[in-house]
């Protein structure tokens, strides 16, 4: 089964992107430190840093876009009023309903306004994802991805990550972004009876991530061996079948190479031999046996 995934930019994926402080990116530690200076409102600071964290790179899209918001904010506190809506149109770019810090000011307030009206003309980026729900283990298997027309010319690429979270093993690809890009997923990564945590990313050019689609996907266990036959087992040798002999005899035709010396090399002289034997004695033993009626009678002899 395959299941689509598809949503406006900036709609939340199937699996929850981690938490910002929870982030191993590149830009993890600049965009942390960003936040320690805008909430001390060191504004010059804070546009350094989280311009640092985007340029860095390998932000997910809520902290992506959690940058872009900071950076125009800062600059609008700086009086930077046209670099401020370029960073409130990126952050529109993501999520047209982004909300601006109160601490920014009134003027940031003002320029996102502006920004989002602007980046209204180009409406929302739309990026799909067909990933299947389960797939046989140790095969390759394919992920569509499809980004809209109008944002797919604004979106440096197209990125894909098939992990496995027990093992750790994980592949990662990309295409040049448009608006339809297929991956095949490597059968190396597809272990038997594993869950993969597919991500599909629109990104920009430092690998900020401006959209994901993340589905989770079964891996079938492997395929038992087949069973192999049981030889019967040994029978004793007092269970054994009886030997049987087969007598045969020479029909003096045939292939000569099947001949063995005639009647005499058969068993047959010394079967019938037994019988005549066996017939000879009975006749003797009548001869010589007494009768049941035996005559006693005296013999009186007179001289």
């Amino acid at each position: 089964m395959l299941l689509t995934l598809a949503s406006g930019f900036g709609g939340r994926s199937a699996l929850a992107d981690p938490p910002p402080a929870a982030t191993s990116a590149a830009g993890a530690f600049a965009l942390s430190s960003g936040r320690i200076a805008f909430a001390a409102r060191r504004w010059k600071d804070a546009e350094a840093l989280y311009k640092s964290a985007l340029d860095h790179g390998g932000l997910a899209p809520q902290e992506t876009l959690e940058a872009y918001v900071h950076l125009g904010a800062a600059r609008a506190a700086l009086g930077r009023h046209d670099l401020a809506r370029v960073a409130f149109r990126q952050a529109a770019l993501i999520d047209a309903h982004f909300k601006v810090p109160k601490e920014a000011g009134r003027h940031a307030t003002a320029y996102a306004a502006a920004a989002k009206k602007e980046e209204a003309k180009l409406g929302s980026i739309v990026l799909n994802a067909t990933i299947p729900q389960s797939v046989p283990a140790a095969e390759s298997f394919g992920v569509d991805a499809t980004l809209d027309a109008r944002h797919a010319r604004v979106t440096t690429k197209i990125g894909i990550l098939a992990r496995d979270p027990l093992t750790g093993r994980a592949w990662a690809s990309s295409e040049v972004a448009a608006t339809t890009v297929h991956f095949d997923v490597p059968a190396d990564v597809v272990m038997p009876g594993a869950t993969l945590v597919l991500r599909v990313d629109a990104l920009d050019p430092h690998d900020n991530r401006l959209a994901t689609r993340e589905q989770r996907v079964r891996v079938e266990e492997a395929a038992p061996p087949p069973a192999i036959a049981a030889l019967p087992a040994p029978q004793p040798a007092s269970a054994a079948a009886p030997a049987t002999f087969t007598f045969t005899t020479d029909s003096g035709s045939g292939d000569k190479s099947t001949k063995h010396g005639g009647f005499w090399s058969t068993p047959w002289p010394y079967f019938l031999g037994g019988l005549v034997l066996a017939a000879g004695g009975a006749v003797t033993y009548y001869e010589l046996h007494p009768t049941d009626d035996v005559s006693l009678a005296a013999r009186v002899t007179t001289h």
